[in-house]
């Protein structure tokens, strides 16, 4: 006599594999069959939903953002040096990828330029290794990485006798200096930024320099 409550086997070329009981009733096997397909889905919500929640989390303990800020006074040593940095205010370190100052609606892509044109800085010899009395240090941004709480600084023009015009010039346009950048984050998420505020605008990828020049 058979027993219904054995499982069913069938045998394939993978092997045996159980069959779910049967009850002979048809309306039964359907709810039954239907429960499973049910909590089959359900399985795969939460587990998508967990994943998900998960990378969220992870990109929220690596997201960056990098902000301009400026001083006309050097913290270590309280001589007035103007110093514009760029700072990652946020939890992860931010990849670079593009950075130019805007001033009078013009670009550039370093400060000496900037300082040329704004503030009517000359050389006094175009020697490099001659070191003129409060020439100014430049560094680039584009292409470095700025861990999380860390500063690079692109630009710092001490004050002495021989820059005083241009000095004072410049101390009154880095207020007016407006910011095109774009970084991205370990996980490849990217933003443009105009370094002022706190919600940068989220972008698939970052321009390459030659799309840029291209376009």
């Amino acid at each position: 006599m058979k027993d219904d409550s054995e499982p069913l086997l069938s045998v394939t070329a993978q092997g045996i594999d159980v069959q779910p009981r049967r009850t002979g009733r048809k309306s039964i096997d359907l709810v039954i069959a239907t429960c499973a397909i049910f909590m089959s889905i359900l399985s795969l919500m939460i587990a998508y939903n967990q994943a998900r929640m998960m990378r969220q989390q992870v990109a929220a303990t690596s997201w960056p953002l990098l902000q301009f800020v400026s001083g006309n006074t050097d913290e270590q040593t309280g001589k007035l040096t103007i110093v514009m940095e760029v700072r990652n205010a946020g939890v992860g370190p931010a990849i670079v990828k593009h950075f130019s100052i805007y001033y009078r609606n013009r670009e550039y892509t370093n400060g000496f330029d900037l300082l040329v044109d704004c503030c009517q800085y000359r050389l006094k010899t175009l020697d490099p290794s001659v070191r003129q009395p409060g020439a100014p240090l430049t560094s680039p941004v584009e292409g470095t990485i700025i861990r999380a709480g860390e500063s690079t600084t692109f630009f710092q023009i001490p004050l002495v006798p021989q820059n005083q015009s241009s000095w004072r010039l410049l101390d009154e346009a880095r207020f007016k200096l407006k910011f095109d950048a774009c970084y991205c984050s370990v996980l490849g998420e990217c933003w443009s930024s105009d370094l002022a505020g706190v919600d940068p605008k989220p972008v698939k990828s970052c321009p390459s320099p030659r799309a840029r020049r291209s376009g």
